[in-house]
């Protein structure tokens, strides 16, 4: 907690010098990590009036929650989320205005936007599964149902699941995997 109230301190000095957007949300993440929820809200306000379109300070409020029907920023993210041209801060504001939107029971809503912001990122992306289909191939074919039925006798024995095995097999057919595209790319 010392670093965190020391962070405090150095953002709010900061601010005295030079009011920025960046200081502020810097302040306000801090003031969450040291659980003074209202002092951050108010940092993450400040950002915002600062710098409207800091999708960070935005998204961070909404994590803070504490919204409702009659007090949400709603009509601010709606109005913010057509003027973003970046797939990233567009993601960030769906999934805060969708949060707004859930805690106003709008669940229907929300999924829209976020379908529409991951569909965005998607495209941005230009994924294709076929890129990691012989991750999954090879995993398929590394877990045999017999090393199934043996990972449920290690966990029933050990009373915890054996998930180290698990990411371990998974690590390094993942890395091959990698190698192997790399390899193909060069």
């Amino acid at each position: 907690m010392a670093i965190t109230t020391k962070a405090i301190e150095y953002f709010k000095r900061a601010i005295k010098l030079k009011p920025d957007a960046s200081f502020y949300y810097n302040l306000g993440s801090s003031q969450t990590f040291a659980g003074l929820f209202d002092d951050a809200r108010n940092s993450y306000e400040l950002a915002i009036k600062l710098e409207p379109t800091f999708y960070q300070a935005h998204s961070s409020l909404s994590h803070l929650g504490g919204t409702d029907k009659e007090h949400n920023h709603i009509d601010r993210l709606q109005a913010l989320l057509p003027k973003l041209t970046s797939v990233n801060s567009k993601l960030h504001i769906a999934h805060a205005l969708a949060r707004e939107l859930g805690s106003v029971d709008e669940f229907g809503a929300a999924f829209s936007q976020l379908e529409i912001a991951k569909g965005e990122k998607a495209k941005s992306l230009n994924y294709q599964f076929s890129q990691d289909q012989l991750i999954f191939e090879t995993l398929k074919t590394c877990f045999t149902e017999e090393l199934i039925k043996e990972i449920n006798r290690n966990n029933s024995k050990n009373k915890r699941p054996t998930l180290i095995l698990i990411l371990l097999l998974y690590l390094s057919l993942a890395c091959r995997a990698l190698v192997r595209r790399l390899l193909n790319e060069c």
